[in-house]
Parts: structure tokens; sequence; C-alpha cells
């Protein structure tokens, strides 16, 4: 059995990105709030430290937010309804339908 997974280079941070964020938190957790000392003490270039601090400012963390992606286009409920419609004329199909023909 193959399992695919689709990655999304864009969207997926980088261990490097996850390091720089995680500085940048304790930098602010221990009370240095300026761009520009942070840049300073990491090197880390000052436009990644602002969109850190406008995480840190928003949510108090600079985690990734999860997204739930594309929504569904029908709801659980017609989805079931769905399946088992298909699974009824599945059943119909093997118990009326000759197996060998032609």
């Amino acid at each position: 059995m193959t399992i695919c997974v689709s990655i999304n280079a864009n969207t997926m941070k980088s261990s490097n990105q996850i390091a720089q964020a995680q500085s940048i938190q304790h930098l602010w957790n221990q009370g240095i709030k300026d761009a520009a000392e942070i840049q300073r003490r990491t090197g880390i270039p000052r436009s990644t430290i602002y969109y850190n601090l406008e995480k840190l400012k928003k949510t108090g963390s600079t985690a990734h937010k999860r997204r739930s992606g594309r929504p569904k286009k029908i709801t659980p409920e017609c989805s079931k309804a769905l399946g088992q419609y298909l699974d009824g004329i599945w059943q119909y199909r093997q118990e009326h339908w000759p197996t060998n023909c032609c």
C-alpha cells in the first residue's frame, strides 16, 4: 500500500525559521521587545523579527496557526447519505444483475 503526502514548500516552516521564532519569543519573554536589540543579539533579519513580534502581540505566541484547508463542498450529513445511497445501489446490483453476462 502506498501513501502519498503532499507538502507545499511555501507553507511549511523550516527548522531554521522555527529556531528563529523560538529565539525571538525567548528574548520577548525576557523583556527585550525592541526589534533592533533582538537583531543585534541574534543576527536574525529585521523583517523576520517584525513578523514574529506582530504574532507575539496578537496571539502571545510565534507558533504556526493551523488552518483547515479547503472548505468541504458538502456537509458530513450529505456525505453520509450519499455513501448510504451508493451502498444501496451496489447491493441492488449484486443481487439483481447477472454476474456472467455475454
